[in-house]
């Protein structure tokens, strides 16, 4: 992912989806993201740490605050598919 989000926090409860490269695909809440993971909280596994080289997509519908290492914060929806990510906002 991108190495200018430092955290990523979903304002909607079990709105996100992510699929993995091997294509298994989880839906939960964004709870946080670094360089080197994403954090997601699942009903059926719970809160899940997945590596970025093992993320193929990720979508969110609802709206995300993205806070960049510049310390601007960007309110929008996620949509990131290999090396392409797209944030809407209002």
């Amino acid at each position: 992912m991108s190495r200018y989000l430092l955290f990523l926090l979903a304002l909607s409860a079990f709105a996100d989806h992510v699929t993995m490269k091997n294509g298994d695909r989880l839906s939960g809440k964004v709870l946080s993201v670094d360089e080197k993971a994403l954090v997601l909280k699942s009903d059926l596994a719970g809160t899940v740490n997945i590596p970025w080289e093992s993320i193929e997509t990720i979508q969110s519908k609802e709206p995300l605050n993205l806070i960049l290492k510049d310390g601007q914060t960007i309110v929008g929806s996620l949509n990131a598919n290999g090396t392409e990510y797209r944030i809407t906002t209002a």
